[in-house]
Parts: structure tokens; sequence; C-alpha cells
């Protein structure tokens, strides 16, 4: 609770200071609290509100973010191929941006997409995720 307070005051600041970035950055971590509490549904709202915005900022941090942020909301739902797509995109995100430590939390995410069968019979199976 302390963590969700924190970031509420620095949303505050940042909305009374007017720095559009660190408003986007105070709500995605707000909807990562979310996340941490599993309350997926309501992260996903957040998220939603905040695609666009995050898209047309040009800041690849808040756009790793969110991208880690709904793989996780669609890992939670059990949408494996959607989770795989916005994991992977946040991963390349993160590794350009240098960010080790989110890196490193996105890859345990990736890492725990289950495999697919490529055919419901199982004939032709294929792993969605590719070996490292």
């Amino acid at each position: 609770e302390q963590a969700e307070l924190t970031f509420r005051d620095c949303l505050n600041n940042a909305a009374k200071n007017e720095i559009q970035p660190d408003i986007l950055a105070a709500l995605l971590f707000l909807a990562e609290i979310n996340c941490e509490r599993d309350e997926f549904a309501e992260a996903q709202r957040q998220l939603d509100k905040l695609r666009e915005e995050v898209e047309i900022s040009y800041y690849q941090e808040l756009q790793a973010h969110w991208r880690e942020l709904y793989g996780r909301v669609m890992l939670a739902e059990g949408n494996y191929p959607d989770a795989y797509v916005w994991l992977k995109q946040a991963i390349t995100l993160w590794e350009k941006t240098g960010n080790q430590y989110r890196l490193g939390k996105a890859l345990c995410f990736f890492a725990t997409i289950p495999a697919l069968n490529g055919e419901k019979n199982g004939s032709n199976s294929r792993l969605l995720v590719p070996p490292r």
C-alpha cells in the first residue's frame, strides 16, 4: 500500500507540473500494482486507457512498460499467443533502453508462457516459445 501512495503522490506532482511522461509513468506503475495484486481486469482497464497516449509519446521505456504489463494481463487470462507477442516486444524495447531490471522482469514472465500445440490433435506441434 505504501507503493501505491508513493505512485499516487508522483502522479499528483507530475500532473501539477504538467509533465506528461511522468504522468504516464506513474499511471503505468499504478497498473503494475494491480497486476501484483492479481487484479488483472482493473489493470487491463487502466492499460487500455493509456495505450494511445503511450504509443504517441515516443518514450521507449513507457512503451516497453506498457507492453510488459499488457503481456502479463494476457498471460493471466490464458491468452498465450498475445502474451508472447506483447512480452517479446517489451523484451526488445527493454534491451534497447538498457534497463536490466525491467528486462529481467519481462524475461521472467516470458519464460512462464507454456508451449502450445499447433494443431488440436498434437500432430505438427510446435513450441510457441523458441529455445534460447
